[in-house]
């Protein structure tokens, strides 16, 4: 998890710029913190919000003993863009998450509600692979933690992110994942990750 964490943060600055200064960013199911705590030195604020509290107290205490005067984590499910009593970013992002949402068209709809004009989505995902992505996670993870697809299809993704507004949306393999299996005796698998990105509209002037 570290690891991808820290690829990811490496396929986010690659390919979107970040202005200390400016750069608000939204990071969705942000777990510990590892991505949110990553970008803060980079970022003028970050929110985590995760609805597991354990994570959540997790990122605080990481927050708390590095002193990231500019990041904050927050309990809560993101079902709507009033539950952030109307703040707006400039980047929203969502790593090894859209597999549990269920409803990803609606999910979409209130990350685009959250963007300034001109705000990025940079969501990261291992991609749907026939008869291994299932192997992604052991069956108590799938029964307890609500795992609602064993992957995503990048092409879908960007099509629901286009109905939802965005634009310039597009998918790229960002790295590969290799990851133990404990369920299979500690089998190393890799599964590739992939970037998918879109912005919302400029206000038209």
């Amino acid at each position: 998890v570290v690891k991808a964490s820290s690829d990811a943060f490496a396929a986010l600055t690659a390919r979107v710029a970040l202005d200390p200064a400016t750069t608000d960013v939204l990071d969705i199911g942000c777990g510990t913190g590892l991505l949110s705590l990553a970008v803060a030195p980079r970022a003028r604020s970050v929110v985590g919000v995760d609805v597991a509290s354990g994570m959540v107290a997790a990122m605080r205490a990481k927050i708390t003993a590095g002193n990231f005067a500019n990041a904050e984590a927050l309990e809560l499910l993101l079902d709507d863009p009033g539950r952030l009593g109307g703040r707006r970013f400039d980047l929203a992002l969502c790593h090894l998450a859209l597999h549990h949402l269920p409803d990803l068209s609606s999910f979409f709809a209130v990350v685009f509600a959250l963007l300034k004009p001109g705000g990025r989505v940079f969501f990261t995902d291992f991609a749907f692979e026939p008869e291994k992505s299932v192997r992604f996670h052991d069956p108590e993870t799938v029964e307890a933690h609500g795992v609602h697809r064993h992957g995503v299809d990048p092409a879908e993704i960007c099509t629901l992110l286009e109905a939802a507004g965005l634009v310039d949306v597009k998918a790229e393999k960002a790295f590969v994942m290799s990851k133990p299996l404990p369920h299979e005796g500690g089998a190393v698998v890799d599964f590739d990750v992939y970037a998918m990105m879109g912005s919302k509209p400029l206000l038209q002037g």
